[in-house]
């Protein structure tokens, strides 16, 4: 018994030490921190055809401020400033989770490698593919005074923008906020308008979406003619549908979020 109950201790340590396992690695050649930039290529990984990470590292280097392209050559046949490389390394425990995401910054002119981090983090404390870029973008090009407020806001805008026209594209994962999404633009000074359509047939300059993942919903505004992503926002957390009354508490938040998205949008 006492044997059995030492092997089952040891199972357990092991357990606790494998799974809350956090590694982040950064190495920077010396002329990447005074390398201006404003367009980037991301080439698509070969194997990313079911998780499309690069969606999510497109997305958080638009919210930066930068312009993107994505493709599956080598180099672009545009000029770009960098090009970002990755590999994304997926894992099973209860649900298939990012276990590990290495990205690389490649000076164009010659192919070099300019600088590279990997983020690691094992199940206990996994995060969905959209923080795990946010963690290593945070690592490649924010200023270490700028990582907390970086990583903490929940409302992000891509540059002050003056939003006059406004389309929700309605699907199964927006549907269930659409009215406090509607209610809340009918009190401003933006024409607002929601269907199953994704772009409607007047000429409207923004179209916003809603996404759920791993238990958050996100709002994204984005050009229409571009689809460059302009703002995103958290929206709604799972577990307050669950301890408020009907989603009381998701409905609050959505409403603050909007709040919060329009000052900052506004740039205040």
């Amino acid at each position: 018994m006492f044997f059995l109950r030492k092997i089952a201790y040891g199972l357990l340590f092991t357990l606790i030490i494998t799974g809350c396992s956090h590694v982040v690695e950064t190495n920077f050649a010396p002329e990447f921190t005074n390398k201006k930039f404003s367009k980037v290529y991301i080439q698509k990984g070969e194997n990313d055809n079911k998780f499309h990470v690069y969606r999510e590292i497109k997305d958080e280097l638009e919210l930066l401020g930068y312009e993107v392209g994505v493709g599956t050559e080598k180099t672009p046949a545009y000029p770009v400033d960098l090009i970002l490389t990755y590999q994304d390394r997926w894992y099973w425990d209860m649900t298939m989770y990012l276990l590990e995401l290495n990205i690389q910054v490649v000076d164009p002119d010659g192919y070099v490698s300019l600088a590279d981090t990997k983020v690691r983090r094992t199940s206990l404390i996994r995060k969905n593919r959209k923080e795990m870029v946010r963690e290593v973008f945070s690592e490649l090009f924010v200023e270490p005074e700028d990582r907390p407020s970086y990583m903490m806001k929940s409302v992000r805008v891509a540059r002050p923008l003056s939003i006059s026209s406004l389309h929700l594209h309605v699907t199964n994962e927006s549907k269930e906020h659409t009215d406090t999404i509607k209610a809340f633009y009918d009190q401003s000074d933006i024409a607002f308008t929601s269907s199953k359509l994704k772009y409607p047939k007047k000429d409207v300059h923004y179209i916003a979406s809603v996404y759920r993942l791993r238990g958050k919903s996100y709002l994204q505004i984005r050009e229409r003619d571009t689809e460059r992503l302009a703002a995103e926002a958290i929206i709604a957390i799972v577990p307050d549908a669950v301890e408020n009354d009907e989603g009381a508490g998701n409905a609050k938040r959505l409403r603050g979020a909007l709040a919060e998205l329009q000052q900052a949008l506004a740039g205040k």
